[in-house]
């Protein structure tokens, strides 16, 4: 979990990257709550959360890069 220092200050900031690395090392799993995202998550155990959430959120695999801008947004739409 050590080479997963960086990348979770990377990915939720100062604070809460240093509270989740802690957290990790004493109990795998459990509830966390991230001030970046303003929410709450549960890590099962036993499970592929632990897996799923490195993917998603330290490795940043699913945010998607597209090679064009948003042209329309749903707040400017008027009804």
């Amino acid at each position: 979990m050590a080479s997963r220092f960086k990348p979770l200050i990377k990915a939720f900031g100062l604070g809460d990257g240093i509270k989740f690395y802690l957290q990790f090392k004493a109990v795998p799993h459990g509830s966390f709550y991230s001030s970046k995202y303003g929410a709450s998550f549960f890590l099962r155990k036993n499970f592929s959360d632990r897996y799923t959430f490195n993917q998603v959120f330290v490795d940043d695999q699913y945010r998607i890069k597209f090679p064009f801008g948003q042209k329309t947004s749903l707040t400017k739409v008027q009804m």
